[in-house]
C-alpha cells in the first residue's frame, strides 16, 4: 500500500535539458528511419505483387 509519506520519500532524478534534447534527437532519428523503412517496404510489396504473377505465368524472366 502506497502512502503519501512513502511517495514523498522517493527521490526522482529529473534529466537536464541537454539530456532531454539528446534523447529527443535520437528518438526523432529513429522515428524517421522507421517511417522511411515502412515506405520502402510498401514499395517493395507493390513491386513483388506486380512481378510475382508475371514470373509465375512466364510473362517475365529473370537472368542469372
Amino acid at each position: 500500500m502506497l502512502t503519501q509519506s512513502l511517495l514523498k520519500s522517493i527521490e526522482i532524478d529529473i534529466p537536464t535539458e541537454r539530456l532531454i534534447r539528446s534523447f529527443d534527437n535520437s528518438v526523432k532519428f529513429l522515428l524517421k528511419k522507421i517511417d522511411s523503412n515502412s515506405k520502402q517496404m510498401t514499395t517493395l510489396e507493390k513491386v513483388r505483387d506486380t512481378l510475382l504473377p508475371k514470373l509465375m505465368r512466364g510473362e517475365a524472366r529473370v537472368k542469372m
